[in-house]
């Protein structure tokens, strides 16, 4: 719109501020685009208000169905049960890979328990050769844990206690 104004004062003498001659037809026409950038302009603010107050009308008719609350309470209790079940879970196979390790080792499990406590005999001795065939060249952190708690839980004494203690360490 500025850039029309410009181009429209050229269209005018600088000394008189007429006219010059044979400029009337573009002086019309700037004229009347401005006249029409302007009214466009105002149809467009009008329409963005209009819009605006139905936006509030609309949000605070449907302002049940977008509010937040109630989402953000389901998200936190699947999060909360996310992580219930990512523990309990990891927790499971942590135990499952302990009672691996304890059968190869040579005992078996009574019902899923290795503890002493339940009458399972412990391993007095292991040899460093086995160890190297259960786990191989590499241990990785998890397995170290299983045997750190198979320690734990009582399940070696003795020499066992000593070599496994040894190995965990390396």
């Amino acid at each position: 719109m500025s850039e029309i104004r410009k181009q429209d004062d050229s269209l005018f003498r600088s000394i008189s501020g007429k006219l010059k001659s044979g400029r009337d037809s573009n002086h019309e026409f700037n004229e009347e685009l401005i006249n029409n950038i302007r009214d466009m302009l105002h149809d467009l603010e009008s329409t963005f208000s209009k819009l605006s107050k139905m936006k509030e009308l609309f949000v605070s008719i449907w302002k049940h169905k977008f509010h937040n609350t109630a989402s953000e309470k389901k998200i936190k209790q699947r999060t909360r049960q996310n992580k219930w079940k990512i523990k309990n879970r990891s927790r499971k196979q942590l135990k499952s890979r302990m009672i691996q390790i304890f059968t190869s080792l040579g005992l078996d499990p009574i019902d899923g328990e290795i503890s002493p406590s339940f009458g399972i005999n412990q391993i007095t001795e292991i040899e460093e050769h086995a160890l190297n065939s259960l786990f191989g060249t590499y241990t990785c952190t998890r397995d170290k844990l299983c045997l750190q708690n198979l320690i734990d839980e009582g399940c070696f004494r003795m020499d066992a206690l000593d070599t496994l203690s040894n190995y965990i360490q390396d």
